[in-house]
């Protein structure tokens, strides 16, 4: 089944309610006639009330007149004529007051749909405008894809990143390394690189999971369509960051080339004698792997932090009266990622509380003994800026182009396409429980209007039915 797209959903929805709007204005002009109609009988019955009224008491004084019973006999029958036809004047008055405020009741009513279809509309046909001018850019889009400068870009990436085993090879021979595998861990817990690596993608793995907690409450606290109209634009952007793919490859590529083009040594004789200092080597990689357990326990606190944030957010939305201690008390769920962020960061602590003891190294000025972070410190110290500077162009280079790699154009692509279909689908399952609640709005207005008119011609009505035996 083909996708669903925005521009075929907000085309069909400007026909809807346009013809929607024409019936509303169709049922308003008829419902103004009727109101009009109503006036004019509600006057016409309450002149002739009115006239019958003047004619019983011409009636009452001409009788008054009469000298003798006998000669009343033909203005009696008058008399009977004229309060029968004043009752059904009455009843007339009563019956045309009711469908008169009914009528006028329904031209309100009309109106108030009719401007607010006329919004809709207008909403309407913006969405229209809006997903055309995205639509025109995503084939664009698809179009460099398919036939134009994008379509070569994974063979690109893959030719670029050529380039980096040299670069890599330049650059990192500068550091001390150890490839040692901790068994217990599968980390290489005494690396150089590995550390400075690992931690500069500790931020990057916090925001992640931070993101899986926004994720969470959004969906939570968000309607469907917000949720996918969010997933949908992001997608967009995602798909649209890569119009200038081709230039940022080329800048990468270029970098990586500069780097495994470089002469070494990168750094001086003293700067590597400092930074490879065979006689601290042991003590430096012992803080080092302190340093690993370290991070690792953050990243695994971070991880744990996340469940417990995703599992209070639940529970607190679907018990939103209770404290804290009761949702620990009555949701077992939540106490386990309690328990397990509590174990997490008491395991953090002791190994930050590792790295402030005593290391087995002397400050060289001071004599003073240093701690193992302070050891690391010193030893993160010792690279040369130039150093940091070439292994950030190296990772930045290789990271952008991996991202590429593993996100190519035709995968975004199709991944906005699912996302406005997703959109599309949660826009017509909610303007299908609109459509619904407005109907049910619609007939309880109409049954309101009803009661309201009923109540207030009531009393008249009564006495009009109770004095005549006219219809209801």
């Amino acid at each position: 089944m083909a996708l669903l797209t925005l521009t075929g959903y907000w085309h069909d929805e400007v026909d809807s309610r346009q013809h929607a709007l024409d019936d509303i204005a169709a049922q308003l002009a008829a419902a103004r006639v009727g109101a009009r109609d109503a006036r004019t009988a509600l006057l016409a019955a309450s002149e002739e009330e009115r006239r019958q009224s003047e004619l019983i008491a011409d009636l009452r004084r001409r009788l008054g007149a009469i000298p003798l019973p006998a000669d009343a006999a033909p203005l009696l029958r008058d008399m009977n004529a004229a309060l029968q036809a004043a009752a059904r004047a009455r009843e007339e008055r009563a019956r045309t007051d009711l469908d008169g405020q009914l009528a006028v009741a329904r031209v309100a009513r009309l109106e108030q749909c009719q401007q607010a279809m006329g919004a809709a509309l207008a909403e309407a046909k913006a969405g229209q405008t809006e997903a055309k001018a995205r639509e025109d850019v995503r084939l664009a889009m698809a179009e460099r894809i398919a036939s134009g400068d994008l379509k070569d870009l994974p063979d690109q990436v893959d030719q670029a990143l050529g380039h980096a085993a040299a670069a890599r090879a330049k650059v990192e021979a500068e550091f001390p390394a150890n490839a040692d595998v901790d068994p217990s861990t599968h980390e290489k817990t005494k690396d150089f690189l590995t550390r400075v690596r690992d931690r500069r993608g500790l931020p990057y793995d916090s925001a992640g999971r931070a993101g899986e907690v926004y994720a969470h409450a959004r969906g939570l606290a968000e309607t469907a369509v917000a949720v996918a109209r969010a997933d949908y634009l992001a997608a967009y952007d995602r798909l649209m960051r890569i119009g200038d793919a081709v230039a940022r490859v080329a800048a990468d590529q270029a970098r990586l080339e500069a780097l495994a083009g470089l002469a070494p040594p990168l750094i001086t004789a003293r700067e590597s004698a400092v930074l490879k200092d065979a006689t601290l080597k042991a003590a430096r990689e012992g803080a080092l792997a302190l340093l690993c357990a370290a991070d690792m326990a953050e990243r695994d606190r971070r991880g744990k932090q996340a469940g417990y944030d995703t599992a209070l957010a639940t529970a607190r939305k679907a018990n939103p009266d209770a404290t804290l201690a009761e949702l620990l008390n009555d949701d077992a769920a939540l106490k386990d990622r309690h328990d397990e962020l509590a174990a997490a960061q008491d395991k953090l602590t002791q190994a930050r509380d590792a790295l402030m003891a005593a290391s087995a190294v002397q400050d060289p000025e001071t004599g003073a003994t240093l701690t193992q972070v302070q050891l690391l410190e010193a030893w993160f110290a010792a690279v040369p800026d130039s150093l940091w500077e070439r292994l950030e162009s190296l990772d930045d280079a290789v990271a952008a182009l991996n991202a590429l790699k593993d996100a190519p154009p035709t995968q975004l692509r199709d991944a906005l396409l699912a996302r406005e279909d997703a959109l599309v689908q949660a826009l017509q399952t909610a303007d299908l429980a609109r459509r619904t609640q407005d109907t049910a709005a619609d007939m309880l207005a109409e049954a309101n209007a009803a009661l309201a008119a009923e109540r207030d011609t009531a009393a008249r009505r009564a006495r009009a039915m109770s004095h005549g035996a006219g219809a209801f």
